[in-house]
């Protein structure tokens, strides 16, 4: 894989071209296609993380979500819904400061968040 990443380094002056970036996106968007709405209600994520702070404390989540695809969607939908709303003084968010650290687990499809 580290090969593979140097030499990739040498098509970076060829991706740079605007003529083959317009090129390589028409190319994708003929070839790659993500699920259908049928296929993504079928197929949930599930998310695991873990912290551990300077004292060797071990903290685990795991939360199961709907298909990133479509949570990426309601998360969107659900942000720009709140932002109208709400003012939030100025200032650089993340979802979750913005509308709460519990965001994830009011949306569609979405599970409880499960702490250990």
């Amino acid at each position: 894989m580290v090969h593979e990443t140097r030499r990739a380094r040498f098509l970076r002056p060829l991706l740079a071209i605007p003529v083959v970036q317009v090129f390589l996106k028409a190319r994708i968007g003929k070839i790659v296609n993500g699920p259908d709405e049928a296929t993504r209600s079928k197929q949930p994520t599930y998310v695991w993380s873990e912290a551990r702070n300077a004292r060797g404390a071990i903290k685990t989540a795991r939360i199961r979500t709907e298909n990133v695809y479509s949570l990426t969607v309601t998360a969107a939908l659900t942000v720009i819904q709140h932002l109208m709303h709400h003012k939030p003084a100025g200032d650089a968010y993340t979802p979750a400061r913005l509308c709460g650290a519990d965001l994830v687990t009011r949306l569609p499809g979405c599970g409880p968040m499960q702490v250990s």
